[in-house]
């Protein structure tokens, strides 16, 4: 045997060898946020801050993702305000169960149709430009007959996008993990078998109690609002506490406390509790990441976390913007 052929022999020993560790070395643990801000890339189709996914960037997501892989926990309920990324938390959560702990996992949007649009427009971009995924599934429908919009599989698991509309993608298959998103948006009824909410849960029954379990959705009407009473009767009622920069005090930010001169809405600045200090919108890129939850019901097993659009990061929704769009309404109840 030559050189090269020796040379050849060994490399694909050491190929092999390789490939055997890799098989019998245990899946790396890891939370939904560490997942998320070692391997997510955001493009410009995903986010305005196209590239490495940071957490750090919105500090309040860091505690919710994380529910989702903390095993103690079955169910996690996230009322929200707009622009504060309860989606995407969701999203990082498929890809970690995707890559780390796969197993078949359930989308549920309001319809089938904004479902399909959920998978070609949040999906497919997070499978094309996240390697991991994309080592683990093709999101080229047109080569792979396993993929379709609706349904993804993966080694080890499977994703099936479903709409709160149609009874027949609900029943569809099991799922271990679920994602039910916006569900203030769904039908009262669905296919004269009652609410899609309960019956969406019934997927989850084979995996008993290691099921998990993220409902997220911006709140509609208040009368008529499924995420609030959820978050209200059945969770311990989280809210994000931020400390004022003078005197330390930490405190929800609440409309309340929301204060502008007379007819200038753009001068909007919150007024400390404590102190009466009023913070700038500048104050959020030191307030935001030293925020912490805190539980109303601690006794409660449903973790769950309010945050109006207060929170969101500085230099997209601002708090002039909100009190703007407040004195707009004046008091017609449809704004």
């Amino acid at each position: 045997m030559c050189a090269n052929q020796r040379r050849a022999v060994t490399d694909s020993i050491d190929k092999i060898t390789r490939s055997l560790y890799e098989g019998l070395r245990p899946p790396e643990r890891i939370t939904v946020s560490q997942w998320a801000d070692k391997y997510r890339y955001l493009d410009s189709r995903q986010s305005t801050r196209a590239g490495q996914w940071k957490t750090d960037y919105t500090p309040y997501l860091r505690e919710i993702m994380d529910s989702l892989s903390d095993d103690t926990c079955q169910e996690v309920i996230f009322l929200k305000g707009t622009q504060l990324g309860g989606t995407e938390a969701g999203n990082n959560w498929l890809g970690c169960t995707i890559s780390h702990d796969p197993c078949p996992f359930m989308v549920v949007q309001p319809t089938s149709e904004l479902g399909k649009r959920w998978s070609n427009t949040r999906l497919g971009p997070m499978i094309d430009t996240t390697q991991i995924l994309s080592d683990r599934l093709s999101a080229d429908k047109s080569r792979d007959r396993a993929n379709t919009i609706t349904y993804k599989e993966f080694p080890g698991g499977y994703i099936v996008v479903a709409g709160a509309n149609s009874g027949a993608s609900l029943r569809s298959m099991p799922a271990k993990p679920l994602l039910v998103d916006e569900v203030d948006e769904y039908p009262t009824d669905v296919d004269n078998q009652g609410d899609p909410a309960d019956v969406v849960r019934n997927r989850t029954n084979t995996f008993g109690e290691s099921c998990k379990i993220y409902i997220v959705s911006t709140p509609t009407t208040k009368d008529k609002s499924r995420i609030e009473p959820l978050y209200e009767l059945r969770s311990d009622r989280r809210l994000y506490h931020v400390p004022c920069l003078k005197c330390d005090a930490y405190q929800p930010l609440e409309f309340v406390n929301l204060k502008w001169p007379s007819k200038q809405p753009k001068l909007a600045e919150f007024q400390c509790t404590n102190c009466s200090r009023m913070m700038r919108e500048l104050d959020k890129l030191n307030m935001l990441p030293q925020g912490k939850w805190i539980a109303r019901n601690p006794e409660r097993a449903v973790r769950g976390y309010r945050l109006n659009s207060f929170y969101s990061p500085y230099g997209m929704l601002s708090w002039a913007s909100i009190a703007q769009e407040f004195v707009d309404a004046g008091k017609d109840p449809t704004k």
